[in-house]
This record gives C-alpha cells, sequence and structure tokens, in this order.
C-alpha cells in the first residue's frame, strides 16, 4: 500500500458557498435567513482576510469565495421571505453592504453590483413588511433606483414587478393619502 498523501483536497468555493445560501433562502425554517446571512458573512470574512507575509505585502488567499451578486440576491430573498421582525431593514442593509463592497472591496467586479433583482427582492421586502412607512420606504428605494438608471446605470430599470410591489404595499397601507399614492404610482 502507498503511503503518498492525496492532494486532492476539494475547497469551497463562491458557487458551493451560493449554492448552500440559495438553498437556505428556498427554506422554510425560521432561522433560514440567519444561516443565509451567516454563510454570506463566512465568505466576506473569508474574502476579505489577508494573510501578511515578512515582506509586509497583503495577498488573500480566498479569492475562490468572493461573494457575488447572486450571493448577495440569495441572502436578500432570504430576507424578503422572512417573517422575522426587522427582516425588511437587513434586506435594506444588505443591499447598502453590497454596494460598498462593490465599490471598496471588489473593485467594481460587475458581478459585484447590484442590479434590479437586487433592488427588486429589497423593495418586495420592505413592501411585504406590513412596517410603518413601508410603501414610502419602498418608494424611496424605487426612486433611487430610478436617480441611479437615469445616472446611466442601465442594469437598474425598474421593470412592472418593481411597480406592483409598491403599488400593493400603499394598497395594504392603513395610512393617510396611500389610495393616492398608489394611483399616482400606477399613473407613473
Amino acid at each position: 500500500a502507498s503511503t503518498k498523501k492525496s492532494s486532492n483536497i476539494i475547497i469551497p468555493n463562491t458557487i458551493s458557498f451560493t449554492n448552500v445560501i440559495t438553498a437556505w433562502a428556498r427554506c422554510t425554517r425560521k432561522d433560514s435567513a440567519k444561516r443565509a446571512q451567516s454563510l454570506l458573512d463566512q465568505m466576506l470574512s473569508l474574502y476579505t482576510q489577508r494573510n501578511n507575509d515578512k515582506g509586509g505585502r497583503s495577498n488573500n488567499n480566498w479569492e475562490h469565495v468572493k461573494p457575488n451578486k447572486i450571493s448577495y440576491n440569495s441572502v436578500i430573498t432570504a430576507w424578503a421571505r422572512s417573517n422575522e421582525r426587522g427582516s425588511a431593514r437587513k434586506a435594506e442593509d444588505l443591499l447598502r453592504n453590497m454596494y460598498e463592497f462593490y465599490n471598496n472591496e471588489s473593485g467594481l467586479d460587475i458581478n459585484c453590483k447590484p442590479d434590479s433583482r437586487s433592488f427588486n427582492a429589497v423593495i418586495n421586502a420592505v413592501a411585504r413588511s406590513r412596517d410603518k412607512n413601508c410603501a414610502d420606504r419602498a418608494k424611496f428605494l424605487l426612486d433611487e433606483m430610478g436617480r441611479l438608471y437615469d445616472e446611466g446605470d442601465t442594469d437598474l430599470l425598474p421593470d412592472a414587478l418593481t411597480f406592483g410591489a409598491i403599488i400593493n404595499a400603499y394598497a395594504n397601507s392603513l395610512e393617510a393619502g396611500s389610495s393616492d399614492k398608489a394611483a399616482q404610482l400606477l399613473m407613473h
């Protein structure tokens, strides 16, 4: 028998992490959004981990676990589907964190850039949350999306799902003027 050690070690990568995150996003367990978030946090921690060598340079040995928009969008979707209190705020925070990662850590890697799917998932989470002012918060996100689109970000074109989620939030709102706001959005 050979005593030679095998060098065929299987190392998790962005795809394997994202597949598990997506599985948690689709799961109906109460803690599924937290578990999806935990995996994304682990990816970010591994990716941003810097090992200093003797020359004082930093190198990243975990480039293969760099989160991408699918990783982020899956966690946002998990929070959108969660009934946990504050889940809409967590989805909003994650969208902001995604932009920070895109602008700072990813070197403007297009695979990390938020897109209309990212915004729609957050808008849906906020609109369905039934939190106070949720429809106005969702409309604010739509306005932000529109502003960025007007500035040239063609990945952020609002669609019927975007408008539908916000109109539905206004329709379910008990706040004064919600019906008028829904009608204005419909005409927009």
